[in-house]
Formats: C-alpha cells, sequence, structure tokens
C-alpha cells in the first residue's frame, strides 16, 4: 500500500495540504525504513481552518472510499458467507443447533439468523444464560471452568431460545422438514 492510500499520510514537503489534514488534526510522520510516529496538533488554535479542514478530509475519505470499500466490502461478504455455510454444515443446516457445543465458533452467525437478529446482549437476557458464556463462545470456545451441568443447562436454554427465533421465511426448510435446495442453502447464507 503507497502512503497515498493512508488516512493519516505521511509528512513532507512533497504532500499537499489535503494529505495533512485528518478529523483530529494529527499528523503521522513515517519513516520508510521503519515506522516511526511522532503526533502533533497542527491547527488546533486555527478554528477558521477547521471548517476547510474537514471538507477537506471527508472528500479525502469520500475518495478513498469509493476507491476501496467496494473491494473490502465483496471480500467481507465472501468471507462472512463462507462461515455462515460452515455454520449450516455444522447444524445439519440449522436443524441441530445442539451441536453448538462442538462448534462454539457458530454462536454470532446464529444470532444473526433469527428475526430480528440478535444482539449477544439481548440473546444473553432471552435465553437467561451469563454473558461470560455468551462472550466466551462468540471467541470459539467454551467457559472452562464452568461446570458441565450448568454449561449444558445453560446451552439447552440458548439453543431452544435460537430455535424459537430462526428466521423461517430465509430457512424454509425448517418448515418443510425437507432438505434445503443448493438454491436455498445459497441464498441465506448470502442474506445472512
Amino acid at each position: 500500500m503507497s502512503a497515498d492510500h493512508l488516512l493519516i499520510a505521511p509528512r513532507s514537503a512533497g504532500f499537499d495540504r489535503l494529505h495533512h489534514m485528518c478529523y483530529n488534526r494529527i499528523i503521522a510522520d513515517v519513516v520508510l525504513v521503519g515506522v516511526v510516529l511522532r503526533s502533533r496538533m497542527i491547527n488546533a488554535d486555527k478554528p477558521h481552518l477547521w471548517k476547510q479542514d474537514i471538507a477537506a478530509s471527508v472528500d479525502y475519505f469520500n475518495r478513498w472510499f469509493i476507491d476501496f470499500a467496494p473491494e473490502t466490502f465483496r471480500n467481507a461478504r465472501a468471507e462472512t458467507v463462507n462461515q455462515v455455510e460452515k455454520t449450516f454444515r455444522a447444524t445439519n443446516d440449522l436443524r441441530n443447533l445442539t451441536l453448538l457445543k462442538q462448534n462454539p465458533e457458530a454462536l454470532s452467525n446464529l444470532r444473526m439468523c433469527t428475526a430480528p437478529p440478535l444482539a449477544a446482549d439481548r440473546l444473553i437476557g432471552l435465553a437467561g444464560v451469563s454473558k461470560h458464556l455468551i462472550n466466551t463462545m462468540e471467541r470459539g470456545k467454551l467457559p472452562a471452568r464452568m461446570a458441565p451441568a450448568l454449561l449444558d443447562g445453560d446451552l439447552t436454554k440458548l439453543c431452544n431460545t435460537l430455535i424459537k427465533l430462526l428466521d423461517r421465511d430465509i430457512f424454509p426448510w425448517l418448515n418443510s422438514g425437507a432438505n434445503p435446495t443448493d438454491q436455498e442453502r445459497d441464498r441465506a447464507a448470502a442474506i445472512v
């Protein structure tokens, strides 16, 4: 990535003023051999320049967004679809959420499979489980020191809550009992 693509660009005489702007007026000096950051305020005492600086910063960000955001979004969407498809495989197309114990990393995708999609804190309250359980599962693990009986009970409550809230418009095979077609599975993974 060249220095021109940095939101906070290298400071040197050759760069125009636009490259020296950012919302908090901090400029980073970058040394090509290694990265050395020195921050200093450049116009905190010049409020008459703030509107011009903000406009320049917004323009810079907008140019960056148009040049890089679509590809970044496509890449993130492809990775998310892969993760959702992995969750489908791990849960027998959402028909066996008890497999969540072997695949705790699937929880964040399962939260997005509900109607409406659930924030972690909302799921904690609805299922009546501990925040520690949800946070640990979101990191792809199970709590190491949780009593097995308590863990199994909380996972059951968690699965029961998710099953009640799964979006059956996106996952029509849950109502019909049939296996999803490839087209249904692909569509559902792209939506989630």
